[in-house]
């Protein structure tokens, strides 16, 4: 059977996209391969299994390669996505930070809503079906070869997903077909994990207590980022939602070889007054107790045992220093920074190099911070490639 569109990979792009594309067509043909017995296992893992699917702050400012993702994203982003997802029948809300989740806490109500509409619509889909290769016959058709079989389409969307989260789909293995499509794949770095740090004896005393703090990514002398919110310290590293988004500027500087020396500066007490702090230290009869009074207790002692005066106390208050020594393993990671390169498609997410050939979500280099803005990123390519596509 010659199909209009096949997608291989089933993740929130390629069902947006075949749903948006169904939708429009409803006497078009459809299949979706995908190599597990089970699909969108990425898609109900996000958020912690809470579904985090969009954010309030959704700009394509936030995003590497932004301009590309304005013009993906178009004018009216929200009005887009949003519109989509109302006509999952899905019910939501927003928590205070302006992340959106399902009604239901459940990133698993989004996978079942996808999946129902795709059955609906008529969409084949293939289960258990690893494709190894797709390619371009003699008639212009788009060949997939899985291990067991062959099929054929007028047009193909790859949306398999990076080398992220390995144990839940994530191989880059279509990044070897897409180069022999002429695409070029940019340096794939994990982005949205911990950081490993040097200072093993600090962050092991510290280890499994969170912060409210500002940290600074530092590289080659300079501020290159910060933001505020929770660190969370590991036995060797650096973690929380504030590290995550930090790491996802860091991968940026490793995949365009810009790094140098990178370092993180934690504030502890960016909310006080520093000269009052300063004032208090140095006016201080008893420093160890002094302490005690404006940090959490183990802090407290960690930093009295490591300065040698004052001075160094109100240093380490707030700005503590870490040496990088690298990311945290890939397998562990929300994102991938890296992919193929922009400039090589169309903002329908069509290959400029062969013509039908779309490519979706993660595949591409563009990624964002932790918040929902990456999955976004998902849901909006597939539906403007689904609207594109004739």
């Amino acid at each position: 059977m010659l199909y209009d569109l096949a997608i291989v990979g089933l993740g929130p792009s390629s069902a947006a996209m075949a749903i948006t594309y169904k939708r429009l067509n409803p006497n078009k043909s459809v299949c979706i391969f995908e190599k597990y017995p089970i699909a969108l296992r990425k898609l109900s893992s996000t958020g912690n299994g809470k579904g985090n699917f969009t954010n309030d702050n959704l700009s394509p400012l936030i995003y590497d390669n932004s301009e590309f993702v304005s013009e993906v994203f178009g004018d009216n982003p929200k009005e887009l996505l949003f519109s989509f997802i109302d006509s999952l029948g899905l019910k939501y809300f927003k928590d205070e930070e302006g992340r959106y989740y399902p009604l239901s806490l459940s990133a698993k109500t989004i996978s079942h809503a996808l999946l129902r509409e795709l059955s609906e619509l008529g969409v084949e889909i293939f289960y258990d079906t690893f494709v190894e290769k797709v390619f371009k016959n003699e008639d212009g058709c788009f060949v997939i070869e899985t291990i067991n079989d062959t099929f054929l389409s007028r047009s193909v969307a790859l949306a398999t997903g990076s080398i992220n989260y390995q144990s839940l789909g994530g191989d880059g293995n279509m990044f070897v077909s897409l180069k022999d499509f002429g695409h070029t794949v940019t340096k794939l770095v994990q982005s949205n994990i911990y950081i490993k740090v040097k200072e093993k004896a600090i962050t092991k005393r510290l280890s499994g207590l969170r912060f409210n703090a500002r940290v600074y990514l530092i590289n080659d002398g300079e501020e290159y980022y910060h933001e505020d919110g929770e660190l969370l310290f590991k036995d060797n590293a650096l973690s929380g939602i504030v590290t995550f988004n930090v790491s996802n500027r860091l991968s940026r500087l490793y995949k365009k070889g810009l790094d140098s020396n990178p370092m993180i500066v934690i504030d502890f007490l960016k909310d006080q007054d520093t000269e009052e702090i300063v004032n208090y230290i140095f006016n201080s009869k008893n420093i160890y107790e002094s302490l005690y009074n404006i940090v959490h207790p183990e802090l407290a002692k960690l930093i009295y045992d490591i300065s040698k005066d004052n001075k160094e106390i109100v240093k380490n208050l707030f700005s503590m220093t870490f040496t990088v020594s690298g990311l945290g393993d890939i397998e562990n990671a929300q994102a991938t920074s890296g992919g193929i390169k922009t400039t090589e498609l169309k903002d329908t997410l069509e290959s400029r190099l062969v013509d039908n050939l779309y490519i979706l979500g993660d595949l591409v280099d563009t990624d964002a911070p932790s918040g929902g803005f990456n999955l976004s990123f998902a849901f909006l390519s597939g539906i403007k490639a689904g609207m594109s596509l004739e």
